[in-house]
């Protein structure tokens, strides 16, 4: 089963036109959409670091209307906040599978209700397959090992076991190449970004070579064609492209 599969975290929309215009030019192009920062008529944060005040509040809204061709996916974290996926119509989803990899909080000062992975068992005449992301645990500073990293990595290798079929996991992690986190993870997947010796995932604006937050991971059934991070400026994160075949063992 060939698949493409495009992962972004899009930032809230900050750059919404140049965003809207990406992402039309891959609209039926792309199988799988997975986006990350991604707001239904939610407004979580009265603004960002640095002045930046660069919420879209209708996102999953306009990207339902621009994808009408795709099934749509949100799961939420915070206050309409979360991340969403995007399957074209090409394919029927079978099973969709959330898991809570990091613990939520509620109390009188904070509603956040957890990190999910959210993945989907999807199916066409080749075959079927899971594609999954999420949007790691975020620490303001640092992107190395802490125990929750570690055991959001474990949760996500749990949310695995027992699955034989393809599986392709991709998101923004948050976390740097070298930590024990990512070490869990290609303990199971082959990790794209350090076999195509990836530098940068976040751009010009989001970091400078040497920042990592964004991966592409694939289990031993999937063959990799081609597998790109796209130069675009259109977040503060740059695009990672997957074309391969799923084939099941």
């Amino acid at each position: 089963m060939k698949v493409k599969v495009l992962q972004l975290n899009i930032w809230m929309g900050g750059f919404y036109d140049p965003l809207m215009s990406f992402l039309k030019e891959w609209n039926n192009e792309v199988d799988i959409f997975c986006l990350q920062e991604v707001l239904d008529d939610g407004d979580p944060f009265a603004s960002l670091p640095g002045g930046y005040d660069v919420r879209r509040k209708t996102l999953y809204r306009d990207l339902q209307k621009l994808f009408s061709d795709y099934t749509p996916f949100f799961s939420e974290m915070h206050d309409r906040f979360g991340i969403a996926m995007f399957v074209n119509k090409r394919f029927s989803v079978l099973e969709e599978k959330k898991v809570i990899i990091v613990d939520g909080i509620n109390d009188e000062d904070n509603e956040f209700k957890g990190r999910p992975l959210h993945a989907v068992k999807i199916l066409n005449e080749e075959g079927t397959g899971w594609v999954a992301h999420c949007h790691g645990f975020w620490l303001s500073g640092s992107k190395d090992d802490t125990p929750i990293r570690q055991q959001q990595s474990m949760r996500i290798l749990n949310a695995f076991n027992g699955i034989r079929e393809p599986i392709i996991l991709c998101g923004d992690f948050n976390l740097n190449p070298h930590t024990k986190s990512i070490a869990l993870l290609e303990g199971r997947f082959m990790n794209l970004i350090k076999e195509y010796n990836i530098t940068n995932t976040r751009g010009s604006f989001g970091g400078t070579k040497g920042s990592y937050a964004d991966y592409i991971f694939v289990s031993k059934e999937v063959y990799v064609h081609e597998f790109s991070v796209l130069q675009e400026q259109v977040s503060d994160h740059l695009a990672l492209l997957l074309s391969c075949s799923m084939k099941e063992l």
